[in-house]
């Protein structure tokens, strides 16, 4: 057994042992909440190329059998649990799940805290990750690696795990209906069901054309679930088109949804975090109860979700609705997302879509596109270079720190820049001031701090209290993609900025108040003398060597930095605080919890 490391690709790595094979694995990072249903989780094809995670601590006590397994083999590329279990306890159990894995080469890692990398990926979303065992790579060249591996976005997976030939499931009892099942990746508890039900489900390869459905009488088309993007899924697309103009009674499930979806006109994309797992909860429309549900999907449909839509082939609508995130793209701009959806000032809901469409209005009216727009108006006058990229349907603006900040420095300044207006100061007091009534913590492109609430993107809940109750009540923050913040607090007199991640998806809200908490303990002070109201310690510098005398020599004292590192000091001992960078530091004493003196200055 030796040491493996799980590594994300946005820099985190995990580490453990390795287990079930060694070597290399990458894939997608997805999590599953399940206590069981491993076996059903490693067999079902919808997971190919993905890195699993079991966010339960103890897998694998009751083991493999022949009767659960979904397909052929094991689909994933990696499996990372924290305790498998080392003996098999169960009556049904044919063999151990390390043999299952060994058999079919995956690779494995244990002894992670599974629940602290689910957590991570629930914060900053789906992203690629690598397992790697007995290597001699080094931390920075596993990471590169792993950024170097594919992404799910744009994968064509299908033809890897359809049917190679044709087969039947015969139906239990009298045969009701005959199905075509076209196989993206279908689970065997799927024709199984079907069966049990009066179906003959005839399984077919993913490239079965519409001229061969007619031809063999079918009663109706099932669309599987499978794994990859659907939007590489063109071919099927026609398929069910050629079907849909013939009126062929059409079904599917997961990935077959998807390009039934596509079928009828709309767009799919990637969600930020799946739905995985047991405990799903969505909203049936049609009888307004909530219903918890077992999906495995990382794509959905662009489709409104309120009222009837009009397709070439007829009305529909949609029926469920998943309450985690309502399934709904909050950059879309294609006219299916942008629906009618409550009279003004009724509802508040947070939308990308504008401000793209505002770059449209912009240019028109101007005849600038958005860079050079920005900086004819705010870039070359206050000294802010980057630039505008397209991303999927938004404009990000990609920049430096120091540029940011200059942005940041500009609202502090209320829009003057050297003195001259470069930002009205009626717009930026819109900006600053509540936009409407709904979302109390909402300006104008703005999120306000001390307010008595607030809601959050792709949420209709209102929060009691602050964002951030860390952070002055005066405060206000631009939250931009991925966990980007320019902060200001005019009282404070502080700009801060926070770049964004282009890896995740993190929400900045949390970041806001998490960062204040350490900020509230800098003191920015270029000497010791305002420590002088303490009868407990004095700091002197002694050459590059700094010193801290205490007066009561019969304590011991714990000296911590604005990130919650420790140093236990020993009034008795020498110098000691050689190891440590210029900052501040909180001192306090174990012994004596209710003592604490928060603003330590060390500098070399």
């Amino acid at each position: 057994m030796s040491s493996a490391y799980l590594v994300l690709d946005d820099g985190r790595i995990f580490e453990g042992e390795s287990w079930a094979c060694t070597g290399e694995a990458y894939g997608e990072a997805v999590f599953s909440t399940g206590m069981t249903g491993y076996q059903e989780t490693l067999t079902d094809p919808s997971y190919y190329k993905q890195v699993v995670v079991m966010t339960a601590p103890h897998i694998g006590n009751t083991g493999m059998n022949s009767e659960d397994e979904e397909s052929r083999r094991i689909w994933v590329s990696g499996f990372v649990v924290r305790n498998p279990s080392p003996t098999v306890s169960n009556w049904r159990s044919q063999r151990s799940l390390e043999d299952d894995l060994v058999a079919n080469n995956v690779v494995g890692i244990k002894g992670v805290d599974t629940r602290a990398l689910t957590l991570h990926l629930r914060d900053r979303g789906a992203m690629r990750v690598g397992i790697f065992s007995d290597t001699k790579l080094s931390r920075e060249e596993m990471v590169v690696k792993v950024r170097n591996s594919e992404q799910m976005s744009g994968a064509y997976l299908v033809e890897d795990v359809t049917t190679p030939q044709s087969y039947i499931v015969a139906a239990v009892g009298d045969r009701k209906f005959k199905v075509a099942a076209l196989d993206l990746g279908i689970k065997a508890a799927t024709p199984r069901n079907m069966s049990q039900r009066g179906i003959e489900v005839h399984l077919l390869p993913a490239n079965t054309t519409f001229d061969e459905l007619k031809a063999n009488g079918f009663d109706g088309l099932f669309l599987s679930n499978g794994p990859g993007d659907p939007s590489t899924m063109d071919s099927v697309v026609q398929l069910v088109r050629n079907a849909l103009e013939e009126s062929f009674p059409i079904f599917g499930i997961c990935f077959g949804h998807q390009i039934l979806g596509r079928a009828l006109g709309f767009d799919t994309y990637k969600l930020r975090f799946g739905h995985r797992g047991i405990n799903q909860p969505v909203l049936n429309k049609e009888k307004n109860r909530v219903e918890i549900t077992a999906q495995n999907h990382g794509f959905a449909v662009e489709a409104p979700t309120d009222g009837v839509f009009t397709t070439v082939y007829g009305p529909g609508m949609v029926t469920h609705v998943c309450l985690n995130d309502g399934v709904v793209d909050n950059d879309c701009t294609l006219p299916s997302c942008l629906q009618y959806l409550a009279q003004p000032n009724t509802r508040w809901a947070y939308h990308n879509a504008p401000y793209t469409l505002l770059d449209q209005i912009l240019q028109g009216a101007t005849g600038f596109t958005n860079n050079q727009y920005f900086f004819q108006k705010i870039g070359t006058p206050c000294g802010i270079s980057g630039l505008f990229v397209n991303s999927g349907y938004n404009k990000i603006f990609y920049s430096t720190p120091r540029n940011m900040a200059k942005f940041g420095l500009l609202l502090q300044n209320e829009g003057l820049w050297n003195g001259t207006t470069i930002i009205p100061d009626t717009y930026h007091a819109l900006m600053t001031t509540l936009s409407q009534t709904m979302n109390e913590s909402y300006g104008y492109l703005t999120w306000l701090n001390g307010q008595s609430s607030y809601m959050v993107p792709e949420s209709q809940w209102v929060l009691p209290g602050m964002m951030a109750p860390h952070a002055p009540n005066e405060s206000y923050a631009a939250l931009g993609k991925n966990g980007q913040i320019i902060n200001v607090s005019p009282n404070e007199n502080i700009t801060w900025i926070r770049m964004g991640n282009g890896n995740s998806s993190l929400i900045s809200l949390s970041l806001w108040d998490n960062i204040w908490s350490k900020l509230q303990y800098i003191q920015c002070s270029n000497s010791t003398e305002e420590l002088q109201d303490t009868q407990w310690v004095t700091i002197k510098n002694n050459g590059n060597i700094p010193e801290v005398y205490f007066r009561n020599l019969e304590l011991n004292y714990s000296l911590m930095d604005v990130l919650g590192r420790s140093k236990e000091v020993d009034p008795l001992g020498t110098p000691f605080l050689s190891d440590l960078s210029n900052g501040l530091y909180t001192l306090s004493c174990p012994s004596h919890p209710e003592w604490k003196m928060e603003k330590i200055w060390i500098q070399h």
